[in-house]
C-alpha cells in the first residue's frame, strides 16, 4: 500500500473510537478535537515518510481559553505560538518517559497494532490525563510545582514562561513572585531575543497590577 494512503487509514480506523469520546476529525492538523466549556481537548498525530517505513508520533493536550487570551497580547510573534495553539501539550513519548518511541509502520497491519495500542492507552489513562487538562488548579502543578524541571506539558521554554506565569496568576499561586523571577531568568538563560524578554517584564506587570494573582 502506498505510504501516504497510511495517514487516511489511521484516522478511519480510529475514527470511531474517538467519535465515541466525544473527539471529532479535523484534517487541518491531523486531529481529533473535544470541545469543552474551557476550550478543547486534541490528540494530533504527525507523519514522518521514509524510504522503508512511516513513523508516527501521538502528541495530546489541551486548550484553556482564559490562559491562552491572557497571554495573546504579548505572545505574538513567538517561535511556535499561533491562535489556535494548545496551553499544555505532550507526547506519547514524552509521557511515556521513552524519548524515542514512535509507531514504526512497515505494512499495513502495522496500522492496526498502532490503533490497538492508542485505544488502550486513552481508554486506561490517556483520557483522565487529558481531563485534568482542563483544571487550573492541575496546570499549576504541571507548570509551577517543579519549576526547576523540564515541563511535561510544554516543549517551549518561551511559550512556558508566559503560560506558567498566567496560570499562577489565575490560580493564585502564593508563590507567583519566585516563579515570575524564576521565569525571568529562564527566559535570559536561553538567550531570548530582548523583544520576548522585554514583552515578558510587560506581561508580568500587567498581572502584577491586576486582581489575577
Amino acid at each position: 500500500m502506498n505510504k501516504a494512503s497510511w495517514q487516511a487509514q489511521i484516522f478511519q480506523i480510529l475514527e470511531d473510537f474517538f467519535t465515541a469520546e466525544g473527539y471529532r476529525f479535523l484534517p487541518i492538523g491531523n486531529q481529533f478535537r473535544k470541545e469543552t466549556k474551557c476550550g478543547w481537548q486534541n490528540v494530533i498525530f504527525g507523519f514522518g515518510h521514509y524510504e522503508d517505513c512511516t513513523l508516527i508520533e501521538v502528541t495530546f493536550g489541551a486548550r484553556l481559553d482564559i490562559v491562552e487570551n491572557l497571554i495573546a497580547p504579548y505572545s505574538h510573534g513567538l517561535r511556535g505560538y499561533q491562535a489556535e495553539s494548545n496551553t499544555a501539550i505532550t507526547s506519547l513519548a514524552k509521557y511515556l518517559k521513552e524519548p524515542h518511541f514512535r509507531f514504526k509502520i512497515y505494512e499495513e497491519a502495522d496500522l492496526y497494532r498502532m490503533a490497538a495500542h492508542v485505544r488502550d492507552f486513552f481508554r486506561k489513562e490517556g483520557f483522565d490525563f487529558l481531563d485534568s487538562l482542563s483544571s487550573l488548579e492541575q496546570l499549576d502543578k504541571l507548570f509551577n510545582s517543579s519549576e526547576q524541571e523540564p515541563c511535561l506539558v510544554s516543549f517551549n521554554h518561551q511559550l512556558r514562561s508566559f503560560r506558567g506565569l498566567a496560570i499562577a496568576s489565575l490560580n493564585q499561586n502564593p508563590q507567583w513572585e519566585q516563579l515570575c523571577t524564576f521565569y525571568r531568568n529562564l527566559l535570559s538563560t536561553y538567550s531570548s531575543p530582548k523583544v520576548v524578554i522585554d514583552r515578558y517584564r510587560d506581561f508580568s506587570r500587567h498581572l502584577a497590577t491586576t486582581a489575577l494573582n
